[in-house]
């Protein structure tokens, strides 16, 4: 993409910030809970007329299809957002705050809708230069598993679709910068419920009954070893109760609790072992009381996991032309990609500081860091993984070294930080370096995986 569009892109954002502005605040006015977005649905459908948008008819009574046709039916790529609200009261003080008490856009839904509504802007100024049709889901039911995406798929949202593209505002990045992963974005999600079968009796009288309460009382705290001993410690697990009902008055021994929650996880594996570990958990507890337990899995959603592709997901003239700053967020670590994205536009000069072999022999060529880059080398390296760090620094390296470049290993001698790449020149094996290796590489930290 040329630079003159992208300036143009930003200036069609700038102008329409105002308007995303107030779709914004109207939308976080006016909350509605799943399935009941009767009023959303209408302002979207509304604000997409204006804007130019031709809409794809639904039965379905909420949520929206909307698209903007350029010179080509296809290639088809989709921006999807939710659109419900939360059953929660909202006590911000803000001016727009929810006038529906009771519900509130608790989940940033209403800032989706706006971002995709001002994505939809620029775009229908554009359609005449679009090669393909880009179609907007609005997607309702996002917080009421089994949800609102299966039914628009099966009225063919997504149909023809060769891409989709979604965000989800985080309040741990800083506003202004857009937040990427390595690997999993999102954890995998299963709601269940749980229903404590005991025996009713009088306060009195405990013996005479199989207190429901103090059965799942035990079950919530006995459920979190899940988390911390039957799950890899290097795992990341969650399983989270978030309403319990049970019991009728004071002095009357409950017959019956339920449990609502979820459970979440980074990894596919864990995602299938969770409800039987749950269920198995339940039922022991529940054996040990005399009581039973029946155990209902509500919805299941799968881990959502970044492509493996070029991480900025342009290219570095695009981060620059844009001015962009995007974050690279690896367990809440946050690093701005301006500091280095410029490497990837200004390749080191081939003049080299000086050779240096391995213990097979193998040359290698090492080259400076500017002085003005170590904080940005320091920055990036401290406190990462070497197969995060790989990820993320292997389009870059190629752009900055060698096309041919294949395995890359990370070296720290005393903290002086450098990168390696194995290339193949001329069908020659050569090792390239980049980093202020300027320490003897004849030993054991040389070696590379």
């Amino acid at each position: 993409m040329e630079k003159q569009q992208f300036t143009d892109i930003l200036s069609a954002a700038r102008d329409g910030y105002p308007d995303q502005v107030a779709w914004r605040r109207h939308l976080h006015r006016h909350p509605e809970i799943a399935f009941e977005e009767h009023d959303t649905t209408r302002f979207l459908r509304d604000t997409c007329r204006t804007l130019g948008l031709a809409e794809r008819k639904l039965t379905m009574k909420t949520g929206l299809l909307a698209e903007v046709r350029g010179i080509r039916k296809t290639p088809i790529v989709a921006i999807r957002t939710d659109i419900d609200a939360l059953p929660v009261t909202e006590q911000t003080g803000l001016e727009f705050a929810s006038c529906r008490p009771g519900f509130m856009h608790a989940c940033g839904h209403d800032m989706h809708m706006a971002t995709v509504l001002g994505a939809a802007r620029i775009l229908a100024r554009m359609a005449n230069r679009l090669p393909g049709t880009i179609r907007f889901l609005f997607q309702p039911a996002e917080e009421h598993p089994p949800g609102g995406a299966r039914p628009m798929i099966a009225e063919g949202a997504i149909d023809s679709v060769t891409a989709i593209l979604g965000l989800h505002v985080d309040p741990h990045v800083p506003t202004g910068k857009i937040g990427l992963r390595d690997g999993v974005t999102m954890a995998s999600v299963t709601d269940f419920d749980l229903v404590i079968h005991g025996t009713g009796g009088h306060a009195a009288r405990p013996q005479d009954a199989v207190d429901a309460i103090v059965v799942a009382s035990e079950l919530i705290a006995a459920l979190q070893t899940v988390v911390s001993r039957h799950t890899d410690p290097i795992s990341s697990v969650a399983v989270t109760f978030g309403r319990i009902e049970g019991g009728t008055a004071r002095n009357v021994i409950a017959d019956e609790v339920r449990l609502t929650g979820t459970a979440r996880s980074l990894s596919a594996a864990d995602a299938r072992r969770l409800p039987k570990l749950i269920k198995r958990t339940a039922d022991g507890i529940c054996r040990a009381h005399g009581a039973k337990a029946t155990m209902n899995l509500i919805a299941d959603y799968p881990e959502i996991k970044e492509l493996d592709v070029n991480p900025l997901l342009v290219t570095p003239e695009d981060v620059i032309a844009l001015d962009a700053r995007v974050v690279v967020d690896r367990e809440m670590m946050v690093h701005s990609v301006r500091p280095y994205a410029h490497l990837a536009i200004r390749p080191y000069p081939d003049e080299f500081v000086a050779e240096r072999r391995l213990k097979d022999g193998t040359p290698v060529v090492l080259r400076p860091i500017k002085p003005e880059d170590e904080p940005m080398w320091h920055e990036l390296l401290a406190g990462c993984s070497t197969q995060s760090l790989w990820f993320r620094f292997s389009y870059l390296f190629k752009q900055t070294t060698h096309e041919m470049a294949t395995r890359y290993c990370f070296i720290d001698y005393d903290r002086e930080i450098g990168i390696v790449a194995e290339v193949e020149e001329e069908g020659d094996r050569k090792l390239i370096a980049v980093g202020r290796l300027v320490a003897d590489m004849n030993h054991d930290a040389a070696e590379y995986a």
